[in-house]
């Protein structure tokens, strides 16, 4: 599965980036393009894509989570969706790991396979701290 990474454009600005797999629709409005495009095309971003925090939880406060907002079942049936075995494999074992970083290439997958913004997943992580 290929993720991609997909410019919204509000107002002639990049405002969000979502991550999604290669069966995402983009608008043909102008309001969506690949993000490399965008920034090809001159487009300049609202949002700096450094500022974007790693938070780092258990694996026990993550899954917690995913249960209030109602994607536990969606994240355990992407990773069931993954293609390649070996690499549906590895990613069973990741979602049995002790802790989980926001960055970690896996969550990036996943949240593109369920058309998550960075924003919901920062979300979903923030949460996540807060659970004990």
């Amino acid at each position: 599965m290929t993720i991609r990474r997909i410019a919204i454009i509000t107002q002639g600005k990049i405002s969000n980036v979502i991550l999604a797999d290669e069966s995402w629709q983009m608008k043909t409005d102008g309001s969506e393009m690949l993000e490399a495009e965008a920034i090809a095309a001159g487009i300049p971003r609202e949002v700096k894509p450094e500022e974007t925090p790693v938070i780092s939880v258990t694996m026990t406060q993550l899954k917690l989570a995913l249960v209030d907002a109602s994607l536990y079942d969606a994240v355990v049936a992407a990773i069931a969706a993954i293609a390649d075995a070996s690499e549906r494999i590895k990613a069973q074992i990741w979602f049995t790991n002790a802790t989980a970083e926001s960055n970690h290439p896996l969550v990036t997958q996943i949240a593109g396979a369920l058309s998550l913004t960075d924003e919901q997943v920062l979300e979903i992580f923030n949460a996540a701290l807060q659970i004990n």
